[in-house]
């Protein structure tokens, strides 16, 4: 039922447990750091649930038992989208069969859309079934939280992960893949099979090593050729924590630079606080200045 998923062994067992003794909690909220297989997770999930006849089809579109609350990354999930998701439910009343609201990256609610759901949530109907995915529950209104069983996952072993890109892309350096993103599944796989996460974990790489040697102008030259493209510029900045993150917590990589704790940790917040700046619409090019200068300094 969930082979998909990457390790998660407990979770996948609780999962299993709830669902087989009809004692799956009405509101669940999936937790998980980017990478591991959240949405993945939730869809699992939501296809269990509906796992009646049409069940499957309903999932994928064919019937009206499904509907999404979601956003992009760094946008909020608005109360116009709450009501729109509580409408279908009203439009499917008599249909037979459990109904699932999945809500995506509930850390992303605004307080008026996460007040409209906690409503819902108050008196979901004995069908109806709402799994939330977040980062963590920190993000989730607490009145919201309450209301929800929590069903964390992890990273995926080493061995696991490994074995998972050698099928998956086997010409990817699975090694340096671990490395760099630990059991984080959705990362590595980007990073082996798409050229845009190629590219990205290529450029930062050679950023973190240009900034442990304190090669400013070479890292300046790099960032550089990043103007007018913020996605691929939101893309290395996102994997470029992860790689001095990795450098520190799984050191001995060859391609990998042997930052020392302290700089790694500098160097992930600053690209942290330069990708927040981008998601609020930042201009590019000061940006990635102010970027440079911080890892140079």
């Amino acid at each position: 039922m969930f082979s998909e998923l990457l390790g998660n062994a407990v979770f996948k067992e609780n999962i299993t447990a709830a669902l087989a003794a009809g004692r799956l909690p009405h509101a669940i909220l999936i937790c998980g750091e980017d990478g591991l297989g959240r949405s993945l997770a939730a869809n699992l999930v939501a296809a269990a649930v509906l796992a009646t006849p049409g069940g499957k089809a309903a999932l994928q579109g064919g019937r009206h038992s499904l509907a999404r609350i979601a956003a992009q990354a760094g946008q909020t999930v608005k109360v116009e989208q709450v009501r729109s998701a509580k409408l279908s439910l009203v439009h499917t009343n008599l249909a037979p069969g459990p109904r699932v609201v999945l809500v995506e990256n509930a850390h992303n609610l605004t307080p008026a859309a996460a007040n409209a759901l906690l409503k819902t949530l108050e008196e979901p109907g004995d069908d109806i079934y709402f799994i939330l995915t977040a980062t963590g529950t920190g993000g989730v209104l607490p009145t919201l939280l309450s209301r929800c069983g929590v069903y964390p996952l992890a990273e995926a072993g080493e061995k696991e992960c490994v074995e998972y890109l050698a099928a998956v892309a086997p010409g990817a350096d699975a090694a340096l893949l671990y490395a760099v993103f630990g059991g984080r599944p959705g990362f590595c796989k980007y990073c082996a099979l798409n050229p845009a996460g190629q590219a990205a974990l290529q450029k930062a790489i050679s950023a973190a090593c240009f900034a442990n040697a304190g090669q400013g102008y070479e890292l300046a030259a790099l960032l550089s050729g990043l103007e007018g493209k913020k996605e691929d510029a939101m893309a290395l900045l996102t994997v470029f924590s992860h790689v001095v993150a990795g450098a520190v917590l799984r050191p001995g990589h060859k391609n990998l630079p042997g930052l020392t704790p302290a700089l790694a940790l500098a160097a992930s917040g600053a690209a942290n606080t330069a990708l927040q700046a981008l998601f609020g619409n930042a201009n590019l090019k000061l940006t990635l200045t102010w970027f440079a200068a911080a890892l140079a300094v």
